[in-house]
């Protein structure tokens, strides 16, 4: 068996085939040939993000590439948006705020849609916490499903 790992973003892969000296039939090389291609494209739309890092009003418009995961240097684990902003750079948008999750989640982006993330102001929640008001970071999520 040969196994072989890669890391993007805290992220392992593997590739396992059970017998390398086996060939492949015609339509499972055009598959692998495809599987290779997926790969190489998330490879290169992660590779090269930036993290969005949005203070109160920033806005990010672009088209939605795919989505990745990230582990935190504290160890924990996120899906991250990977957008392509108007100067044809990447951008990835770490969803760990519990709103932004939430709206990114709604929102359901598919690469190629276009896609508008808005960070909103720092808010006041009515949630307990030990008889203080939480705040919370807004934002709001618009994708554009009719783009040509």
């Amino acid at each position: 068996m040969v196994e072989s790992e890669g890391t993007r973003f805290g992220h392992h892969t593997a590739e396992r085939h059970n017998d390398t000296n086996a060939p492949f039939k015609q339509g499972q090389n055009d598959a692998l040939s495809r599987l290779r291609r997926i790969a190489a494209a998330d490879e290169e739309a992660t590779e090269y993000a930036q993290a969005w890092q949005a203070e109160p009003g920033d806005e990010l418009v672009g088209r939605f590439i795919s989505w990745s995961e990230g582990t935190t240097k504290r160890g924990e684990r996120h899906r991250i948006a990977i957008v392509e902003n108007e100067a044809g750079q990447r951008i990835a948008v770490w969803a760990f705020y519990t709103v932004l999750k939430a709206k990114l989640e709604e929102a359901n982006p598919q690469p190629g849609e276009m896609i508008l993330i808005q960070r909103g102001k720092d808010r006041e929640s009515n949630k307990d916490n030990g008889g203080k008001p939480r705040t919370y970071r807004d934002y709001r999520v618009a994708v554009d499903r009719h783009e040509g």
